[in-house]
């Protein structure tokens, strides 16, 4: 992973966070770049532009801010950043959390910049986790590459981002432990992954096969990572889902995740900022 350290309108739901105070989102942000980290990472005061070649994520190849108040220059530096995207290949995406300077969006929505996508990070409580008891202990998988492969197989890694997501195994900034739910044959059934950051537990890639949705094996796997993070010292876990992708938030809310916050990406027009 390179680091690079530099001077430091269409209708949809408005950005919302709950009462969790901002040093907590400022804590998941931080936790969730080391968790899943970008190839390339440049500070711009406030501003972290986070690119990855090989990997096409939406979070892995946006600008993103992390001081409000960091609303020095705007229309230069969100210029030279969208230089810098364009330079790479890749659209020019603005993720907006609640630590985003407004003005920042104002110049985006002004630009013609389109919101599309909202998410939800939401968080458990492990000490009040009621399904403890019936989580089915599994033993992390050892070995990536076959993981990788039963991810691919399940739909959860495409082909394409197989190499990104080996690549962005190598480089995660914590203890990751990886899910792994197969049948007789040897078939995939489900697959998830953990990262352990000090006494949070992030989760990441939760997915059964598409012709097993249903059956409870995602609940299954699920639950065995929240336990191995129980295990293994973590006090709460926390994860990202798609707002529109409601079987997902059915399961989680089922388990006792609870919304903490909110973040929109906005993509400039025709994926350049002129």
């Amino acid at each position: 992973m390179v680091i690079i350290e530099a001077d430091m309108k269409p209708a949809a739901r408005p950005l919302q966070m709950t009462d969790s105070p901002l040093p907590t989102v400022r804590r998941l942000e931080a936790v969730g770049f080391r968790s899943w980290p970008s190839a390339t990472t440049r500070y711009d005061g406030a501003w972290c532009l986070r690119l990855t070649a090989s990997h096409s994520s939406k979070r892995l190849n946006s600008i993103n801010c992390l001081d409000a108040a960091d609303t020095s220059d705007i229309d230069r530096r969100l210029r030279s950043a969208a230089r810098e995207f364009e330079n790479f290949g890749r659209p020019v995406i603005l993720r907006q959390t609640p630590l985003t300077p407004q003005p920042l969006v104002d110049v985006a929505d002004s630009n013609g910049w389109s919101r599309i996508d909202t998410t939800d990070v939401m968080r458990l409580d492990l000490a009040s986790w009621k399904h403890a008891d019936e989580a089915v202990i599994r033993v992390p998988h050892q070995d990536r590459g076959h993981w990788l492969d039963q991810a691919v197989a399940i739909g959860e890694v495409t082909e394409l981002r197989r190499a990104g997501m080996a690549e962005l195994l190598a480089n995660v900034q914590g203890e990751v432990a990886l899910f792994l739910a197969e049948d007789a044959n040897g078939s995939p059934q489900a697959v998830t992954m953990a990262v352990r950051f000090a006494d949070l537990l992030g989760l990441f890639t939760i997915a059964s096969h598409p012709h097993l949705r249903g059956q409870g094996h995602g609940r299954s796997i699920l639950r065995s990572a929240l336990a191995w993070g129980v295990k293994t010292g973590a006090r709460r876990a926390w994860l990202s889902v798609e707002a529109t992708n409601t079987p997902a938030r059915t399961l989680y809310d089922a388990e006792g995740f609870k919304p903490v916050y909110d973040y929109t990406y906005w993509q400039a027009p025709d994926g350049h900022f002129d």
